[in-house]
């Protein structure tokens, strides 16, 4: 079992997809975001994926399944041995998770308000700094 890391930078990443494809849908974070909590990304993870898309993406707007395969390719091939995690290793798991849970709604619903309300403009070019 791996140890779950809280999904803090939700919104900076969706920022950095939403600079670089910025014809892609609202449905498509809904289900990215969901996406990202099901398969317990973390943000480390989830900054290389999106860099790695950004740079491989074959299609004219990446799919959520390059990110998400690129994320399990990636802990295939670092994954260490299984860890037996202790009692409270799994309950402070279990608490990470409820807050990973919390933060991933009010980073998707801040995300989706300022897209409804129109705050990205589209760029042509990588967002600084990406």
């Amino acid at each position: 079992m791996q140890k779950y890391s809280l999904l803090t930078s939700i919104a900076k990443n969706a920022e950095k997809i939403n600079g670089i494809w910025p014809s892609l849908p609202i449905s498509f974070y809904d289900n990215f975001f969901e996406s990202l909590k099901d398969n317990k990304v973390t943000d480390k993870e989830l900054t290389i994926a999106v860099k790695h898309v950004r740079d491989t993406c074959g299609y004219p707007t990446p799919l959520i399944s390059e990110f998400i395969n690129f994320i399990k390719k990636i802990r295939e091939e670092y994954s260490t041995e299984d860890i037996k995690l202790t009692p409270e290793e799994i309950e402070a798991n279990k608490i990470a998770e409820e807050e990973a849970d919390r933060i991933y709604l009010a980073e998707r619903d801040a995300f989706n308000k300022k897209l409804l309300d129109g705050e990205f403009e589209p760029k042509d070019e990588t967002p600084e700094g990406f």
